[in-house]
C-alpha cells in the first residue's frame, strides 16, 4: 500500500518516533485493540484515538509494533517507526 505523506500522517509519524503512540488491549475479550496518541498533561483531550490512521500506516509498512515472544500479559504497547516511516519522516523535513 502506498501513502501519500501529508501533514497530518508526518505528525503522526513524528508522535511515533516521540514514543507517544500506544496500542491498547482491553480485558474484554469482545473489545478490540485501539491505538491513542498522549498529547501530554494539560491537553485538552489528552487521549486522541488515531487507531484507523496508524493501521493504514501499519499496512504501508511505516509503523510497527514490537513482536511478541509467546504468550504475554501486556496490557499496551508503544508502535515503532520502521526503516521505511523514518525515511518517510526524514525526506519530508
Amino acid at each position: 500500500m502506498s501513502l501519500y505523506p501529508t501533514k497530518t500522517r508526518l505528525a503522526l509519524l513524528q508522535d511515533v518516533a516521540d514514543g507517544v503512540v500506544s496500542e491498547h488491549y482491553p480485558f474484554h475479550r469482545h473489545s478490540p485493540p485501539y491505538t491513542d496518541v498522549d498529547r501530554g498533561l494539560g491537553a485538552s483531550p489528552r487521549w486522541v484515538k488515531v487507531t484507523a490512521r496508524i493501521e493504514e500506516m501499519r499496512r504501508a509498512g511505516w509503523v510497527e509494533t514490537p513482536a511478541s515472544n509467546g504468550f504475554s500479559m501486556r496490557l499496551s504497547s508503544r508502535w515503532q517507526l520502521t526503516d521505511a516511516g523514518r525515511a518517510v519522516l526524514e525526506a519530508n523535513r
